[in-house]
């Protein structure tokens, strides 16, 4: 008996011991992971969105990075710059080419287009169709936020001193479908498996403790 008891404090004291060491590194875990949203076997996803990042400073662009990020589902973790569901198209137009050759050109375009002192809707949308993003015409005419637009515009103007970064969004499913994670911008994705697996263990450990309580 007290062998086992010696045994349990052990276990435990060592999924304390990961779980806080992915805290450590994943600060976001300890307030914002919803360990009751998780699947007994959870599908884990790595996704990346973009952003401006200062070349510099390596600050984020204040309002094209202001627009990149939504949650999916369950807000789990809110970037500080998170906002409109608008915002969160124009972002995915911006950078629906990202993955292939044409989009590169199309973030040089943008480039190009913020050595300008200004840019017309027209200039805008003639530069995304000369690359092949057709139905961004249709996003930009959502946003009847003349406000938000020129935001985007100052950054465009300021384009030149920042360049583009992948920031990893990981998405896990649960009971209620899947949500979402950003985790620290410094991330190391081989990481992530391990940090999961300590939370989830550690949640079947507490589980199993609220069972034997009843």
């Amino acid at each position: 008996m007290i062998k086992s008891v010696f045994k349990a404090i052990v276990w435990a004291m060592f999924l304390i011991g990961v779980v806080s060491a992915a805290d450590q590194k994943f600060q976001c875990f300890k307030h914002y992971f919803p360990v009751q949203h998780i699947a007994a076997t959870p599908k884990i996803e790595i996704h990346y969105f973009y952003s401006f990042e200062c070349a510099g400073c390596q600050k984020l662009a204040p309002a094209l990075s202001k627009y990149f990020y939504e949650s999916v589902q369950y807000p789990v973790y809110r970037h500080p710059l998170a906002t409109s569901h608008i915002g969160t198209q124009l972002i995915k137009a911006y950078y629906a080419l990202k993955q292939n050759e044409q989009g590169e050109q199309f973030v040089l375009a943008l480039y190009e287009l913020g050595g300008k002192k200004r840019i017309t809707d027209h200039e805008l949308l003639k530069h995304m169709k000369n690359i092949g993003h057709d139905h961004f015409e249709e996003l930009w005419n959502s946003v009847d936020n003349s406000f938000l637009r020129k935001q985007i515009y100052d950054d465009l103007a300021m384009a030149k001193n920042y360049r583009l970064i992948a920031l990893p969004m990981i998405y896990i499913s649960g009971p209620k479908g899947l949500f979402s994670i950003y985790p620290n911008k410094d991330l190391a994705l081989e990481d992530v498996p391990a940090c999961i697996e300590a939370v989830i263990e550690f949640q079947k450990t507490q589980h199993a403790k609220s069972l034997q309580g009843q």
